[in-house]
């Protein structure tokens, strides 16, 4: 244990991960109002139309972080237009490709290698991956409407006791957790810059992807429990503080990711030399 966490602690410091989460942080900010904005434009010629949608894809930031993004949301979607859906998942995608293309460069270093694919071929990789996340999410937030509505009828029907609802709830978001681990997951398996025999095993990776989706859950828990009790970002930063808010959010999301790549890193080559 002693070995691992002085790896831990050497590769945090080499891979530079505030530099490299502030970078993601960057792009990320600039890509989710555009997501959000396609996303509900999307709704609107699917099943999920009026099912509170917007709400369950909030429920699981930090509140002060939600309402503002509600807020700009409503303001941005008086004036939405075709053309205006379009434009935001361009920016949106493209964005988000950035931010991911950054975490990428994070996890390689986690496993001490170069990016060396190529302009194109990483380009194409971040895009395909960023991809993956959003059609996660989707899926995630529909299980999130539906999954309430099929279990709101159930319990009515079956005149079931209000108190089993929340072994429900916690079942449902459990499920939307195991949804994310096995995300980071594959990240961790495919992003690092390395032959198909050097990866890490899928122990590893799902190791370092549990990791990642528990702390951001802490993380994220604790971050909003701060804002909500004891920082005063309105008070500092006037209309800006839900923004700033935001920013220091996916900062730390970001960090998490890119500590369970290192995790994930120190694991494969912890292993390989005991083997040796």
């Amino acid at each position: 244990m002693k070995i691992f966490f002085s790896e831990l602690k050497r590769r945090y410091e080499l891979v530079d991960v505030s530099g490299i989460a502030a970078e993601a942080a960057y792009y990320l900010i600039l890509s989710i109002f555009p997501f959000f904005i396609s996303l509900l434009n999307l709704i609107q010629y699917s099943p999920l139309k009026d099912k509170g949608v917007t709400e369950r894809a909030l429920e699981l930031i930090p509140e002060q972080i939600s309402d503002i993004i509600s807020s700009v949301l409503v303001d941005l979607l008086d004036g939405s237009s075709p053309l205006l859906l379009w434009i935001s998942i361009f920016l949106g995608i493209f964005s988000a490709s950035k931010g991911i293309g950054a975490i990428i460069k994070g996890i390689n270093k986690s496993f001490l290698v170069e990016e060396d694919r190529g302009l194109i071929k990483n380009k194409a990789y971040a895009f395909a991956v960023t991809f993956l996340f959003i059609f996660i999410i989707i899926i995630s937030i529909t299980g999130l409407v539906f999954g309430d509505v099929i279990v709101n009828r159930l319990f009515l029907k079956f005149d079931i006791p209000i108190e089993a609802k929340k072994i429900v709830d916690l079942l449902k978001y459990a499920l939307i957790g195991g949804i994310l681990a096995l995300s980071f997951t594959q990240l961790y398996y495919i992003s690092p810059n390395l032959a198909r025999k050097d990866k890490p095993t899928v122990k590893h990776a799902f190791l370092g992807g549990l990791f990642a989706t528990i702390f951001w859950i802490v993380i994220s828990n604790g971050f909003s429990f701060y804002i909500n009790n004891f920082a005063s970002y309105s008070k500092t930063y006037g209309s800006l503080g839900g923004i700033i808010a935001l920013i220091v959010w996916l900062n730390l999301t970001a960090n998490v990711i890119i500590v369970g790549g290192i995790i994930t890193g120190v694991l494969k080559d912890g292993e390989g030399k005991t083997d040796k």
